[in-house]
């Protein structure tokens, strides 16, 4: 029975590298967001939807952080899930760059 849920070497290493180019993008972003916020001192509204974005941000990169590939979660669940984040950090990178 747990030989159905591990992954096969091949496997891990496709989720593995996936997860890490995921992660250090929204790991730039969140940076290049912090480094924006504490040069707009007197931008208000700018400000707030940086904030806005640094916690969307924050979100994604906690969620990413609990999907850190393991060999014991099947395949096809964590690829289906880095699918999913994968969506949402290029929505977020995409809303972020306007304000960058």
């Amino acid at each position: 029975e747990s030989s159905l849920t591990k992954m096969n070497p091949i496997q891990y290493e496709e989720v593995s590298q996936k997860w890490r180019r995921l992660y250090d993008q929204m790991s730039q972003c969140l940076d290049r967001v912090d480094n924006k916020l504490s040069q707009r001192a007197g931008e208000l509204d700018d400000n707030k939807e940086l904030l806005k974005l640094q916690y969307h941000g924050g979100w994604i990169h906690t969620n990413l952080k609990h999907l850190e590939p393991r060999r014991d979660v099947q395949y096809e669940t964590i690829k289906n899930c880095l699918d999913d984040m994968e969506r949402s950090v290029k929505d977020h990178l995409q809303e972020t760059v306007r304000y960058l």
